[in-house]
């Protein structure tokens, strides 16, 4: 059905490290790396990324990245939201796709949450993604679920709720 089951928000979530730039989060799993297909013309700027996902089931996934861009390249808080959004954008059966963006921050590190709904393949789907970015850094946190999904709502929330960056980790 795609709705996220009950034992999702009831099994006992931990706190996880992400990769090697002081990202971190609870989940009830550890997401998975995965390799994300980029743009050779982006693929130039990055010294080094790191993705991680968790798709337990049809319907509701999380994806977690940090970037650290060639030296010399500042990240872009706008870029890094508009690749965001636009990937959302150009997957197969996107529809009727809406977002709203306003700023956060997390100990001095700017950011921007996004909040948004798509059709995909006819599916009502909503998301929630948070961005931050700092000098040659980046870190997203991006969890979708689908519109009458309860469980998925509240997973996605705890999951954004948590995000923690410690810049001063390795970030150098």
């Amino acid at each position: 059905s795609g709705k996220t089951p009950d034992s999702i928000i009831q099994s006992k979530w931990e706190r996880y490290n992400f990769g090697r730039f002081g990202l971190s989060l609870e989940a009830p799993v550890k997401p998975e790396v995965v390799e994300l297909a980029i743009p050779d013309e982006v693929k130039q700027q990055i010294k080094e990324m790191e993705t991680f996902q968790y798709a337990p089931l049809k319907g509701f996934e999380m994806m977690v990245s940090s970037v650290l861009y060639s030296e010399g390249i500042t990240a872009s808080l706008e870029g890094a939201a508009n690749g965001s959004l636009n990937e959302i954008v150009n997957k197969p059966g996107v529809s009727n796709f809406e977002f709203k963006d306003s700023p956060v921050t997390y100990n001095e590190v700017n950011g921007v949450l996004i909040n948004g709904s798509f059709h995909l393949n006819g599916v009502f789907m909503r998301f929630s993604t948070v961005i931050y970015t700092r000098n040659s850094h980046m870190w997203q946190v991006l969890v979708s679920w689908q519109d009458q999904d309860a469980n998925g709502k509240i997973a996605a929330e705890r999951i954004l709720d948590s995000v923690e960056i410690n810049y001063y980790v390795k970030t150098i």
